[in-house]
């Protein structure tokens, strides 16, 4: 190859990564976007019960064709953040740019609620010696 081929590579090659870079950054930013309408618009709704939406969350899920942990997620976003800009503005202030990936990290984990369907029993007993506390199962 010549030098101009080399030097023309080169330009495209660095106009390729920059388009890469800013479709992701966009790609990123409306995905994140679309998660905080989503949870706005279920939490705006007079009929969403903060603690006791697992229902709401679940149907819509189900409506939708998506996971509940991702409408949990976009439920939590809403109620942590009153506006997507505070989120930025928070969550992402020196590159400006916001991942799913960076609103999971920030949210807690959902509390799996427990149906309680495998239970044992415990006994307490004291050792008579030392008085220190020893528990047994019971299966």
């Amino acid at each position: 190859m010549t030098e101009i081929e080399i030097s023309r590579i080169e330009e495209l090659a660095d106009e390729v990564i920059t388009i890469i870079s800013e479709r992701t950054f966009n790609s990123n930013m409306e995905r994140a976007e679309m998660l905080h309408e989503i949870g706005s618009a279920i939490i705006e709704k007079d009929y969403y019960k903060k603690g006791k939406a697992r229902e709401l969350i679940q149907s819509v899920a189900e409506k939708v064709g998506r996971s509940e942990s991702m409408i949990y997620l976009a439920v939590q976003f809403a109620e942590r953040f009153e506006t997507f800009q505070c989120a930025v503005k928070e969550l992402a202030p020196n590159s400006k740019s916001l991942s799913i990936r960076v609103v999971q990290r920030a949210l807690p984990a959902p509390k799996e609620e427990c149906l309680h369907t495998e239970t044992y029993q415990e006994i307490k007993t004291k050792c008579r010696n030392c008085r220190k506390s020893i528990s047994s199962r019971v299966e």
